[in-house]
């Protein structure tokens, strides 16, 4: 297993390759600002990348699978408080784009909002060529108040027919029933809130090396 962390300051390439090697996992945790970023993986191996926006300004990653056999899951985190802010409209897109054979493909993401700013999530899945492809696509989003405003904006293309492709996604609020059933029974209100958030965390996050408890503390801290 390698961990590699992507930060403002390491470089400056906004086009950058790494290996898979087989039976290898490649763990990657990208908190770069850059607004546009390409990355290419190569060889038989896995990849699980994570893209953690936090308070952030639009941003656009496309991962391209270059060669057979690869397994390749993305996680997009989105956390946007309520601040005053000039900005209307944020548009966050990650597209995986496949070009080898035999790949499973997961896109994942995540997105908790009490901002007024419209926040549009795109999350994506391009299948161009090959054959015996599985690509499942799942987005979840929380409204944390009245006046947030989430867009989720699912992409699935295919075009090639040897592929099973599913997508799921839902937007909840916190209700004041929910919170009111959880309060009767001595959980506080921010309690309550938390234990929402944590939910939908879990749906999204089950790997030990980026842990619920990590994703929980980034969230809360900022």
């Amino acid at each position: 297993m390698r961990v590699i962390y992507l930060s403002q300051g390491l470089s400056t390439d906004n086009n950058r390759i790494f290996a898979l090697n087989k039976e290898q996992k490649l763990i990657i945790i990208d908190d770069l600002t850059d607004s546009d970023t390409n990355i290419s993986v190569s060889g038989m191996g896995s990849l699980e990348y994570y893209l953690l926006l936090i308070e952030s300004a639009s941003k656009k990653r496309l991962i391209k699978s270059l060669d057979d056999h690869q397994h390749i899951t993305t996680h997009l985190f989105v956390n946007e408080s309520h601040q005053d802010t000039p900005t209307q409209k944020k548009n966050h897109e990650l597209v995986i784009e496949v070009h080898g054979s035999h790949t499973q493909v997961v896109s994942k993401s995540l997105t908790l909002s009490s901002n007024p700013v419209l926040t549009r999530v795109l999350s994506g899945i391009r299948i161009l060529s090959g054959h015996s492809h599985e690509a499942t696509l799942t987005q979840r989003s929380i409204l944390l108040s009245d006046h947030a405003a989430i867009a989720q904006i699912p992409l699935l293309d295919v075009h090639t027919n040897d592929t099973k492709a599913s997508h799921s996604a839902n937007i909840v609020s916190i209700t004041p029933e929910e919170t009111f059933y959880m309060m009767s029974r001595g959980i506080s209100d921010e309690d309550a809130r938390n234990m929402k958030i944590v939910s939908l965390i879990r749906e999204i996050v089950h790997q030990q090396h980026l842990t619920q408890e990590d994703i929980q503390d980034l969230l809360i801290k900022h």
